[in-house]
């Protein structure tokens, strides 16, 4: 076909074959506007040309109103078209498209900023293809079209790469290296980020840039934070505050508290955290809450988010829910699918912390809808995690095991270690409901030296407790191994602020207390326990330690 299609086109005379071949290089949708700025015929006659050119059925009309548009009758037909051109007059025409465009849609650009940067590029104009092709992959970032928004990056950085070596043309370079990272980020392609960062900071230290170094200092602390380094994200992140200390960069700042915060939180420094998250949502006041600043999730949404999973953790559940639901607002606000997927499975984890566990599944399996309609692969694995320990709360075991398997092994395929040690322990809990106790327990113990490793504190306490009755529920029992269990997850929750994960441990030791015939130690920790579910207004927890304590405790 494309023989007979080339032979067909080469049998024209050559103010139609010219003709067509302009059109083929404006692409299958042909304005007629477009086209007559471009095309450069004696006759004048466009609309003679392009009728013997439709009776011919290569083109048709596609649209009449507001501007007449042509399409190809056929896409090979057009393919076949501007293959007949040489290359250099390929190059001469799309630059000459690029031009023309300029001049007709002067005033909404925007509109077509793809086919802009799609001509400057196949024109070899290679500043303006920087310039569009940066445009079209930003626009594609803000509707979560994550790999459009990687390829027009990536074309913008090999346009750059054309450019005179210049401080211009050097600091082009590197924000794209940083706008590159979010793609590749959102996709799991953790070592390309971790590429992308290097080469920016390799760029930005010689050129004495503080805004652009502090950029890249701010975005390597979720690196670090993801691939479990939290001792490298902490200075990295203060570094790059220090250096915009003073200046009015709201968007670094605002990144570096999101990242600074968020490392924190799996440290288990609440105060930090806190101080990080607040801080934030107080400098991202009216307008600025909807603006991303170059980030995956939007920092006014994901500060607040954050700071519900923290408050949470420190039992202030109806202070998390309501921040939580502000961050879902925010998402909504802004209609972006990242941030109200994260915003949601922060609420979904507060729920089920605070024992509203019907509630935690039903919002987690929102967020899992939310994530599977995107392409953002951390987005759907956090999605899972989440949701698996809103089901085996509920007792729902056999999804939370498939939730906590796909996410764990999403983690894993990018090298998230970060969320894949997180998805390991919503999968302890998932076999430990299922009675899967060896897997339980040989999955847990091997977690626990991981996050003990790096400091990851929070999820240190989580696997205590869950080590704690699985050697409970052991058969025999390991009760002694239970109450170590337990008794370490006390001191560190303790140290930590996290009263609902002490309150757990209370319960636990109980537990292990009345089976070694300890009826009053028991009593005691029991009582301890129910005061502090109490205190925290959490659901489902108060009952079950009331049994408890009915069952030791003479009438």
């Amino acid at each position: 076909m494309q023989s007979v299609l080339a032979a067909r086109i080469q049998r024209l005379n050559d103010r139609l074959k010219n003709l067509l071949q302009v059109a083929a290089v404006i692409g299958k949708d042909v304005p007629v506007a477009l086209l007559q700025a471009v095309w450069q015929d004696g006759d004048g006659e466009l609309d003679a040309n392009l009728a013997q050119l439709r009776s011919a059925e290569y083109l048709y009309e596609a649209q009449l109103l507001p501007d007449v548009h042509y399409t190809f009758t056929h896409a090979l037909t057009q393919e076949v078209a501007y293959e007949s051109l040489l290359s250099d007059r390929r190059r001469q025409l799309h630059a000459q498209i690029l031009a023309a465009m300029q001049k007709v849609y002067g005033d909404r650009l925007r509109e077509h900023t793809e086919r802009l940067a799609y001509h400057a590029y196949s024109g070899e104009v290679w500043d303006e293809a920087v310039q569009y092709s940066r445009e079209a992959g930003m626009r594609a970032s803000e509707r979560s079209a994550n790999r459009e928004a990687l390829n027009w990056f990536e074309q913008a950085r090999k346009a750059v790469d054309r450019l005179p070596v210049t401080a211009h043309s050097t600091a082009e370079a590197i924000d794209l290296c940083l706008e590159v990272r979010d793609p590749l980020f959102a996709l799991g392609e953790l070592e390309s980020v971790s590429e992308a960062l290097q080469q920016a900071q390799m760029l930005a230290e010689p050129l004495g840039d503080n805004y652009r170094l502090a950029r890249v200092l701010s975005y390597f602390t979720p690196f670090y934070n993801w691939t479990s380094q939290p001792r490298l994200a902490v200075p990295s992140a203060t570094r790059a505050l220090a250096l915009v200390e003073g200046t009015e960069h709201v968007d670094v700042k605002a990144a570096t508290l999101t990242f600074l915060g968020l490392t924190s939180v799996y440290t288990a420094d609440f105060s930090r955290a806190g101080e990080a998250f607040t801080r934030n949502i107080a400098l991202l006041s009216g307008e600025l809450r909807l603006r991303r600043f170059g980030m995956n999730a939007l920092p006014g949404a994901y500060s607040r988010g954050l700071l519900g999973f923290v408050l949470a953790e420190q039992g202030q559940f109806a202070q998390a829910l309501r921040i939580g639901e502000e961050a879902i607002e925010v998402a909504a606000e802004a209609k972006h699918p990242f941030s109200e997927t994260a915003a949601t499975c922060l609420l979904a984890h507060t729920h089920y912390r605070r024992g509203d566990l019907s509630i935690a599944v039903e919002v987690g399996e929102h967020a899992l809808d939310l994530s599977s309609a995107s392409e953002n692969q951390i987005a759907h694995a956090f999605a899972c995690a989440f949701l698996s320990g809103a089901y085996a709360g509920a007792g729902q075991v056999e999804k939370a095991r498939s939730c906590a398997q796909r996410a764990e092994q999403l983690f894993a395929d990018m090298r998230a270690s970060l969320g894949q040690r997180q998805a390991r322990c919503v999968l302890v809990e998932a076999h430990l409901r299922a009675g899967a106790l060896d897997l339980a327990l040989e999955l847990a113990s091997a977690t626990l030296e991981l996050v003990r490793a790096s400091g990851q504190r929070l999820l240190e306490v989580w696997l205590l407790n869950l080590i704690g009755e699985i050697h409970a529920r052991w058969d025999p029992p390991e009760l002694e191994r239970a109450q170590d269990a337990f008794i370490d997850a006390m001191t560190l929750a303790t140290d930590l602020g996290m009263r609902p994960s002490l309150a757990h441990a209370e319960l636990g030791l109980g537990r292990v207390l009345t089976r070694m015939g300890k009826a009053e130690q028991a009593c005691n920790r029991f009582t301890a326990a129910l005061t502090s579910y109490r205190a925290m207004d959490m659901r489902t927890w108060p009952e079950l330690v009331e049994t408890e304590l009915r069952a030791i405790v003479p009438k």
